[in-house]
């Protein structure tokens, strides 16, 4: 169930744009449970050791959203196969894809991608357009003090999907097992979104955001009054902070919640197929 992760070989003209794709993600395991940290290590295992550290972010991300239990499900799972693999190693032929059982594989997850690609982009486009429609230009609450220029971090989005389909291909590809004909199940996953509720988080966050900067404004134009411009390096560190606690991680969690669903759920479909009849 696993170990067809790591068995595939990506092809050579297409390793660039998958290490591209990954090898910037940030590694999450500070914020791992130690039964997470050995649900990762399970699953990294029989990874070639290159691959690990491109693997392991991307695995982080699902990881960390598990429970106690499941993590100790899917622990017990893997060790069940292990010692299963064992008792039957040389008894049972491999299993071994036809270049048709590939392709079979290759047209649904493909197409997948191709599909959600798509609609991320547009969820993409649709929030990058709100944010700069409806929230106030960086240069509306800047305050200058002397040379320094004081203002509030404004509101942005972190893109759900590359520039271009490639990568999302190789990601697929990457993660898909190579040993046999399956059936992948993508319908519990999200490829769509509603612009009418993004547009209304959007709205919210820039005029509450609006208000901060507003008494922002007004406290370092009070600063400029006395060339304070220590206590204005503190004010707009403070303010950013509070900003970040109260409007920026809460618009950033509720974006998500109603982004299409991102590859680190793709990952797991791909990673759990069915063999096909």
């Amino acid at each position: 169930m696993y170990k067809h992760l790591f068995s595939s070989a990506l092809p050579a003209t297409g390793m660039l744009l998958f290490l591209s794709a990954f090898v910037s993600a940030p590694s999450i395991g500070a914020d791992l449970q130690p039964d997470q940290v050995r649900l990762v290590d399970a699953l990294l295992r029989d990874a070639e050791p290159e691959m690990r550290p491109i693997l392991r972010p991307q695995i982080e991300r699902s990881v960390v959203t598990m429970g106690p239990v499941e993590v100790e499900m899917v622990l017990l799972q893997i060790e069940k196969e292990s010692q299963s693999e064992q008792q039957i190693a040389g008894e049972e032929p491999e299993l071994h894809a036809t270049e048709e059982d590939l392709a079979y594989n290759r047209a649904q997850y493909e197409a997948f991608m191709r599909k959600i690609w798509r609609v991320r982009k547009a969820f993409d486009a649709h929030v990058d357009t709100e944010l700069r429609e409806r929230c106030p230009g960086r240069d509306e609450y800047a305050v200058f003090i002397s040379a320094a220029r004081y203002e509030l971090p404004g509101l942005s989005h972190r893109h759900t999907t590359s520039d271009s389909i490639e990568p999302e291909l190789l990601f697929a590809n990457g993660y898909a097992p190579q040993d046999q004909r399956y059936q992948f199940d993508f319908s519990r996953l999200r490829v769509s979104f509603n612009k009418q509720k993004v547009s209304e988080l959007i709205n919210r966050a820039c005029a509450d955001w609006t208000v901060q900067a507003v008494e922002f404004k007004r406290e370092l134009d009070e600063l400029v009054k006395t060339n304070q411009t220590e206590l204005a390096h503190d004010t707009q560190r403070a303010r950013a902070k509070q900003l970040a606690d109260t409007i920026v991680n809460k618009l950033e969690e509720a974006l998500k919640n109603e982004a299409p669903s991102g590859n680190d759920e793709v990952m797991l479909v791909l990673m759990s197929p069915q063999p096909a009849g």
